[in-house]
């Protein structure tokens, strides 16, 4: 009887520490990823600094895969597609954007994030076909989310050169 309970109580022992040790790195990589957030944007211009960026982002990623139930796992790949989006790596942010709603289909801001694809293919890649689908996509998805007139507006306006854009309000106003 002895000896079971003996090992019974260094089984709970052994898992008390990995736990311990899970926490404390994840502690880590969350200290990680808040100093890196601090100097991101160089102090005098407000720009991103890109090698922090990238850095940045890979944090997110690395916390994302090792506490792939954490809460803030999808959070972290939503903020690491968004830096990538801006220090021009805009393929990444968008694959980063399929593997987070793949990945976590509950997530509370999956609208901003199809939205989100959208905007980037549009903007950053210039492929106005696949911005289509997406902001379509979107609608089907989430007609009433908060982004569904920009997404109506950006089905509307898409490829219009600003000279077309200006005639046509100028023609709607008259």
């Amino acid at each position: 009887m002895y000896k079971k309970n003996f090992q019974w109580v260094l089984i709970i022992a052994a898992m008390a520490f990995i736990i311990a040790a899970c926490s404390s790195q994840k502690d880590k990589m969350n200290n990680e990823i808040a100093d890196l957030e601090k100097v991101l944007r160089n102090d005098s211009s407000g720009q991103l600094i890109v090698s922090k960026g990238n850095e940045l982002s890979e944090k997110y990623i690395a916390f994302s895969r090792a506490n792939a139930h954490d809460s803030l796992a999808p959070e972290y790949l939503l903020r690491a597609a968004k830096v990538y989006m801006n220090i021009h790596r805009a393929e990444d942010a968008v694959n980063l954007l399929d593997t987070l709603m793949q990945k976590y289909p509950s997530f509370k801001n999956l609208s901003e994030c199809l939205f989100l694809q959208a905007f980037i293919c549009e903007n950053s890649l210039g492929q106005l076909g696949r911005a289509k689908d997406k902001y379509f996509e979107f609608l089907q998805k989430y007609p009433e989310s908060e982004f569904a007139d920009d997404a109506k507006a950006a089905i509307e306006l898409l490829g219009k050169s600003p000279e077309e854009i200006v005639k046509g309000f100028e023609t709607k106003k008259k």
